[in-house]
């Protein structure tokens, strides 16, 4: 099975002239970060080696932390909901009743308002 990779974007450098490299590259880091700890409420779990089996990625030519990448087989499967045969998965909560597909986009638009917070005060403080 393939690896699953989710990549977080910041607004392009453009959008973001006025700052230095230095808030850009705080505000990426903590936006990747808060984005995988509030994914962490709705990523499907049985001994939570999906959650916790994960790589940061970095932006080559700036060092930011702008994504991650899930270490399990399974997680592309996991990430989209399907068995091995393409069925659609059903997903127990018995360990995590919030567990589901696509568990990264529930977190951003759920969390958003906390994320977004935390990337201001990194960005103002960076």
């Amino acid at each position: 099975m393939s690896k699953l990779t989710i990549k977080i974007e910041m607004p392009s450098l453009e959008d973001i002239k006025k700052l230095s490299m230095r808030k850009f590259i705080a505000g990426q880091n903590i936006l990747t970060a808060e984005c995988k700890k509030a994914s962490d409420f709705y990523t499907p779990m049985h001994s939570g080696d999906l959650k916790n089996a994960f790589e940061y990625d970095k932006d080559a030519s700036t060092g930011a932390i702008d994504g991650w990448t899930y270490l399990m087989p399974y997680a592309n499967r996991q990430w989209h909901g399907l068995t091995e045969d393409g069925q659609p998965f059903n997903y127990s909560t018995d360990t995590n009743p919030q567990a589901q597909s696509r568990w990264t986009e529930k977190a951003a638009i759920e969390h958003r308002p906390k994320i977004m917070a935390a990337v201001i005060k990194a960005v103002k403080d960076g």
